[in-house]
């Protein structure tokens, strides 16, 4: 009976053990490095909030203001168990700014930009076209090596936008599968450009991709107009109180 007791005591322990390395990002360090921002500023994302009212979150937490331009922020993304900790940029220029037209103007418009739309229904569109959920890594893969080799971009930046009805499973999942293409496509350049893969580069190889091949999840403050008829349909308006009727 003792024996019997330690044996369901150990299945017991290793199933949660496998749950719990569920529940973890399976990145190596060279990879978690890669993804983290180098800001002076933490804050932490809110995946139920939609643009506008996300910066205003940020806001919150940060004691500069968002409203000059791209602003660089370390966020973490977390969601039940799961989180990815990864530079955010937001991309806030205010119109009512006294020094908006002297000063900001150009600082609006830095960031290039790749948008990736989610549905109420969980469909998705990336750059224009209808993706399924597992090949978004893929995709998001070979357009960041278009942005490394063909476009010379520092920053390779996604914007993912939602409608206020999208499940938050939904959109982490989006955004790790974008995390995952972004680290697949670092890990083949890091293989024409150093010879190693980019988990085996030392710290001074690291620093250097990390230079010319940043990633980042972009806010700006309006959100674009939608892809046109049918395709995909995203709902930012507010839902009405009963006393507005």
């Amino acid at each position: 009976m003792k024996i019997l007791f330690q044996i369901l005591l150990i299945v017991s322990f290793t199933s949660c053990q496998l749950v719990d390395k569920k529940n973890e990002q399976s990145y190596c360090e060279n990879e978690a490095l890669l993804l983290q921002g180098n800001s002076s500023f933490d804050v932490t994302f809110d995946f139920n909030l939609l643009p506008d009212k996300q910066i205003k979150h940020l806001q919150s937490q940060v004691d500069i203001s968002l409203c000059k331009g791209v602003i660089p922020l370390n966020s973490s993304f977390e969601l039940e168990n799961k989180r990815i900790e990864t530079l955010l940029m937001t991309d806030w220029c205010c119109v009512d700014s006294t020094n908006y037209l002297d000063e900001l103007l150009l600082a609006c418009f830095l960031v290039r930009s790749k948008q990736i739309l989610i549905n109420s229904s969980g469909h998705i569109l990336l750059d224009g076209e209808l993706v399924k959920l597992d090949s978004i890594s893929q995709m998001v893969s070979k357009i960041s090596k278009d942005f490394f080799w063909h476009n010379s971009y520092k920053i390779v930046a996604y914007e993912i936008l939602w409608d206020k009805t999208t499940d938050n499973q939904t959109k982490f999942n989006v955004l790790e599968q974008t995390v995952d293409g972004y680290l697949q496509a670092a890990n083949e350049i890091s293989k024409t450009e150093f010879n190693l893969g980019l988990c085996q580069l030392d710290s001074t190889s690291l620093k250097e991709l990390k230079r010319k091949f940043r990633f980042t999840v972009l806010i700006e403050k309006e959100l674009t107009v939608p892809p046109p008829d049918g395709l995909l349909e995203i709902d930012t308006r507010e839902p009405e109180l009963e006393s507005e009727k």
